[in-house]
């Protein structure tokens, strides 16, 4: 072998080595980013269901508690018992499952609201966590 296709090899393998030490990190750094995505997606949700609210309240159409379930093909919302057709107007990714409950006390409250493979909560005075969705 000549000393070009050498020093070739040795260059390869060197980036492949720091490759191997840097890969966990970036997929950390990826993973975060997916998990902050979704979290910055589920407080838009929030938002536009507390838009909707506003909106439709000052037309006493519906009332608290306002509970809105997403389904991969649409959305159904429902006040108290009775379901209502109104238009949801959506700010960042939507959720292919889950609800989101908006309480009479405008205390909000997120359950099992999945965007592709993470799944986020959120209970009604705490902080919306989303994880990889195990299942």
């Amino acid at each position: 072998m000549s000393e070009k296709v050498v020093e070739n090899i040795f260059v390869v393998m060197l980036v492949l080595i720091i490759f191997c030490f840097l890969s966990p990190f970036i997929q950390k750094i990826i993973y975060n980013a997916q998990i902050s995505g979704a979290e910055s997606s589920v407080y838009g949700s929030i938002d536009s269901i507390r838009i909707l609210y506003i909106k439709e309240s000052s037309k006493e159409k519906i009332s608290l508690p306002l509970t809105v379930e997403y389904t991969k093909e649409s959305y159904r919302i429902f006040s108290g018992n009775k379901e209502y057709e109104v238009d949801l107007e959506f700010e960042g990714q939507k959720p292919i499952s889950g609800k989101i409950i908006l309480g009479s006390d405008n205390e909000v409250s997120v359950v099992d609201l999945k965007y592709g493979g993470l799944i986020c909560n959120k209970s009604l005075n705490g902080n919306v966590k989303c994880v990889r969705n195990s299942i």
